[in-house]
């Protein structure tokens, strides 16, 4: 269970320092992208509606209730997982297609984690018949 607190913990972290970069000399790491969207005056509804962005605040804030909540929901973390590693396998295509080393970098801790977790706690086996 400490286990996976922690390594819950540490997928929050190398999630948020996921690396975007796009034409413009514009670059940004997630966590500074998120704190743009939340502080940002204007329409926050219609930005936090879109299919990215919601996929990515709902995924972490399910990290976090895995994190605090004393018993282990190996399921409800393995889909917050799960939502944040496609996020970020959307992110190493970008990097792939694009040649761009630092986006490729920069996910491979995430990618390296949830690989780990999902080898170690198996969250969606079907459980053994008993016979």
């Amino acid at each position: 269970m400490l286990v996976q607190r922690l390594l819950n913990i540490l997928l929050l972290i190398s999630f948020s320092f996921c690396y975007l970069e796009w034409p413009g000399d514009h670059s940004t790491f997630f966590y500074q992208l998120e704190l743009t969207i939340l502080t940002k005056e204007g329409d926050l509804l219609n930005t936090l509606t879109h299919p990215l962005i919601l996929t990515g605040i709902l995924s972490q804030l399910i990290l976090l209730i895995c994190i605090v909540y004393p018993k282990p929901l190996n399921k409800l973390n393995g889909i917050g997982i799960l939502a944040l590693s496609l996020l970020v396998l959307f992110i190493l295509l970008v990097g792939l297609l694009g040649m761009n080393f630092k986006i490729i970098a920069s996910v491979l801790p995430f990618l390296l984690l949830a690989s780990y977790y999902f080898y170690k706690f198996k969250p969606f086996r079907k459980p053994a018949l008993i016979q």
